[in-house]
């Protein structure tokens, strides 16, 4: 499948394996709310996510030297703030300390002096007890659970422990002897990860928000809470009578007893659960395998299908022009035609290209201050031409103030493109695209609705899955593969933004609304003066000579001299003879490759001072940092706009010594 073909290095979250039910292993495989928690936002970040549960002492150690991305639940204080990056709340975390029931007056009631209170090694309860409490003596154990058996057998006053560990070990060992006092500490757990991995906090943000609003953390937290246990307890202590507990006090090793038997019963419970949940989980892997096999056929066909479209109408243009009908209007149309389709089949290996950038992590943004009224401005000009197909109306509704934000231009545009075509795909013809842009809660929001085919309330989430494309009844849909709006979210979520989609059902349109943050106004430029550049000598070097030899014909259609060489042996000797200006030359080359022969006209009288384009169909950061290194002023992707190479002939945007890429 392509989705597995293009994956990475998982998310390695390290938790606490002892301290259930936020974390704990059961039969060696990590379970608990914090576990639930962390891969839920590896699913909605995309990524492959483990759970590594250990010795939480050796956690925070083994994050600070890069053995793991996160810690799972983590408490922030002043020193903590000094070493970790958090992320938003995750899970409630409270600490209190638990004693016998039949002597939960007394503490109310007297010092703590003296009292041996139990705590582990890791963690919060023991620090936030001694500094509330520092008459006690603490006493380390091993676990929680040790420390409950401690307390039964009186060899510890109490147990300094979170509040939802320890109410779920009492319920699950069944024991009615020990009780909560009110908590001491009230506070919330976080994701925890390391300074320079603040980008990664700010998506997890993004993804816990997003969790938060498709309720699925409503249900996780639901899952594993502790209320009920709680309840049972403190309905149970109330019930107490003095007389009670004094024989509560005479039982207490036969409680320890019925335990051992309660967890024998338990363990024979779970086993049978786990058989079961393994026939389960077998049945739902072979479901996700049929399903994930019928997503991957439907894509192919979907990207054969998106493929071969455009080349019907290239063709017939094509033939067009072959037949030189004289009429002006039928060349003009061939040429819409043929530009037109070609940039669609552009646009969609484009989208793959970014797919693949993103699942492994190399996707950078060139972020700068950017003013959101022009961001939308080229988002409806790139989105234009499918709304003016569809014959649809767009209605604008800004800030009167400029609002600014730090972004990377291209790919932000892109974000709000895909939205805008997104709308105009499911509407009727001659429908209502909005689009909204405010300042609210130190956030810029952009809200893009339209009055369409909308989204089920069970799909609002759906609709940023990998390939996928709600089905629609009217046939207008303009194509594509199903990445645009996952794409969005990726994007949005790497400028530490989120994106939601609201929708009140079938038939009634739908909205999405992405939230970035704001940014001060930048310091005004100084503009430099924009040289003419009249007419240039260009050399253009491709090995396809079709290639080569239209992009010639475009250049001197825009005033230019032009020469052409096949590979890089012809290209340096007509370089030498014609003293070129500029030289677009492709990579792959069939003696010499590009980066070669760039470093051999650097060498020449002539070639120091050209500007040199990398022009090929190799994209990725890599290459474009492998064209800076052997010389090139500039990279551009194939096929290349003629806006950005008329710009580049302008010599506009090109940084002294640096590389710059096609917006």
């Amino acid at each position: 499948m392509l989705q597995s073909a293009l994956g990475q290095a998982p998310l390695v979250f390290l938790g606490d394996r002892n301290l259930p039910p936020y974390e704990f292993l059961e039969n060696g495989q990590p379970r608990g709310a914090n576990v639930e928690l962390a891969l839920a936002v590896g699913r909605m970040l995309g990524r492959p996510t483990e759970v590594r549960l250990i010795d939480w002492s050796k956690a925070p150690e083994m994050l600070l030297s890069g053995q793991a991305d996160a810690l799972t639940l983590l408490g922030r204080t002043a020193e903590r703030e000094k070493q970790f990056r958090f992320s938003a709340p995750t899970v409630p975390v409270s600490f209190a300390l638990f004693v016998r029931a039949d002597e939960a007056a007394q503490f109310a009631s007297t010092s703590l002096a003296g009292r041996r209170i139990g705590v582990t090694a890791g963690g919060l309860a023991r620090s936030q007890m001694q500094a509330l409490y520092p008459e006690v003596t603490p006493v380390l154990v091993d676990t929680v659970v040790h420390g409950m058996q401690m307390v039964l057998r009186r060899e510890l006053d109490g147990l300094a422990a979170q509040e939802w560990s320890a109410y779920y070990i009492l319920g699950e060992l069944g024991i009615r002897a020990i009780t909560g006092l009110t908590p001491f500490r009230i506070g919330e757990g976080n994701f925890a990860v390391r300074p320079a991995d603040a980008a990664l906090a700010a998506q997890f943000d993004g993804a816990l928000a997003q969790l938060r609003t498709s309720g699925e953390y409503d249900r996780i937290i639901e899952r594993w809470s502790y209320t009920r246990v709680r309840l049972v307890q403190e309905s149970t202590v109330t019930a107490l009578t003095v007389a009670a507990s004094i024989a509560l006090a005479a039982l207490i090793a036969l409680s320890v007893a019925l335990a051992v038997l309660q967890r024998k019963r338990a363990a024979l419970g779970r086993e049978v659960v786990q058989r079961r949940r393994a026939e389960e989980a077998l049945l739902k892997s072979q479901q996700q395998l049929l399903d994930e096999d019928r997503r991957k056929d439907e894509f192919l066909a979907t990207l054969a299908h998106e493929l071969r479209g455009p080349l019907a109408p290239i063709s017939n243009a094509s033939r067009v022009l072959q037949l030189g009908s004289g009429n002006p209007d039928k060349v003009a149309w061939a040429h819409d035609v043929i530009a037109r389709q070609a940039g669609q089949m552009a646009r969609l290996v484009d989208d793959l290209l970014d797919v693949s950038r993103i699942k492994v992590g190399k996707l950078e943004l060139r972020r700068h201050p950017l003013e959101l009224a022009s961001l939308l401005a080229d988002s409806l000009e790139a989105a234009g031409p499918v709304i003016a197909q569809c014959q649809h109306r767009v209605r604008q509704s800004a800030s009167p103030a400029p609002v600014w934000l730090d972004g990377d231009r291209a790919r932000l545009a892109q974000v709000f493109a895909n939205l805008l075509t997104n709308a105009a795909k499911y509407m009727e013809p001659g429908g209502s695209i909005t689009v909204e842009a405010a300042v609210r809660d130190g956030m810029a929001e952009i809200v893009i609705g339209d009055d369409g085919v909308g989204i089920q309330a069970d799909r609002l989430d759906k609709v940023f899955e990998m390939f996928h494309q709600e089905g629609s009844s009217l046939g207008q849909s303009q194509g594509g593969l199903g990445v645009g709006l996952w794409l969005s979210r990726q994007l949005v979520l790497l400028h530490e933004g989120t994106i939601v989609a609201h929708s009140d059902g079938p038939g009634k349109g739908s909205r999405f609304i992405v939230r970035l943050p704001l940014a001060d106004a930048p310091a005004p430029a100084v503009v430099p003066a924009v040289n003419g550049t009249g007419r240039l000598r260009v050399l253009v070097v491709d090995d396809n000579l079709d290639g080569a030899e239209t992009l010639a014909m475009l250049l001197e259609a825009l005033g230019h001299q032009t020469r052409v060489a096949g590979d890089g042996a012809q290209a340096l000797r007509e370089g030498a003879a014609f003293a070129p200006q500029v030289v677009l030359l492709d990579i792959g080359l069939p003696d010499v490759d590009g980066h070669e022969v760039c470093r051999r006209m650097r060498a020449t009288d002539w070639g120091g001072s050209a500007l040199v384009v990398a022009l090929t169909g190799w994209g990725g950061e890599a290459d474009k940092r492998a064209a800076r290194d052997a010389g090139f002023d500039a990279h551009l992707t194939k096929p290349a706009q003629a806006a950005d190479l008329e710009r580049l002939l302008r010599q506009e945007s090109i940084r002294p010594g640096g590389v710059e890429s096609e917006t």
